[in-house]
C-alpha cells in the first residue's frame, strides 16, 4: 500500500470516527438540544416547541404538577437538563423521562379530542366568512352590521 493510498485510510477512519461521535451525542441529546435553541436544523425544532407550548397551555391542566412543571421550563424558560434537574431535585434522567411521558400524554390527548385542530378550523371558517363578507356588495347595511356582532361573539368564544 502506498504513503497515500494509507494517509486517505486513514483520514476515512478518521471521519468515521467523528461521525459515530456525533451520532453519540445526538443519541444523549445533545444536538437535539443544540438544534432547539437555534442550531443548523432549528426550523424543524421550533415547529415542534411551539405545537409543544401551544398544547401545553390547551391541556396543561391535565398534566401532573411535575410534569407541567418540567415542560414549561424545558420548551418555556428553555433551560437544560441540567438546570431543570438542579431546580427540581430529580436526575437528568428522570427529567427526560418526564418530558418524554408529558409530550406523549399531550399529543395523545390532541390526537383524541383534537381541541386545536378544531379550533384552527373554526378560525379558518371565520376568516373566510370575514373575506366574503367584505368583499361582498351587500346593500342591507343592518344585516352587514348583525353579521359583524355574531362574528365578533364566536371570535370572543374561541
Amino acid at each position: 500500500m502506498t504513503k497515500t493510498a494509507k494517509k486517505e485510510r486513514g483520514a476515512v477512519k478518521k471521519e468515521r470516527g467523528a461521525v459515530k461521535k456525533r451520532r453519540g451525542a445526538a443519541k444523549k441529546g445533545a444536538g437535539r438540544q443544540k438544534r432547539a435553541r437555534g442550531g443548523k436544523k432549528g426550523g424543524a425544532g421550533v415547529r415542534k416547541n411551539l405545537g409543544v407550548n401551544i398544547l401545553l397551555d390547551v391541556y396543561g391542566a391535565l398534566l401532573t404538577d411535575r410534569q407541567r412543571v418540567t415542560l414549561e421550563l424545558y420548551y418555556g424558560e428553555d433551560l437544560s437538563l441540567g438546570e431543570i434537574s438542579e431546580a427540581t431535585g430529580i436526575t437528568r434522567q428522570g427529567v427526560m423521562n418526564c418530558i418524554h411521558k408529558a409530550e406523549k400524554k399531550l399529543f395523545g390527548l390532541e390526537t383524541k379530542l383534537g381541541l386545536i385542530r378544531k379550533f384552527r378550523e373554526l378560525s379558518d371558517d371565520i376568516d373566510v366568512l370575514e373575506g366574503l363578507i367584505f368583499r361582498s356588495e351587500m346593500a342591507n347595511k343592518v344585516m352587514m352590521a348583525q353579521i359583524d356582532e355574531l362574528l365578533v361573539e364566536i371570535k370572543g368564544k374561541i
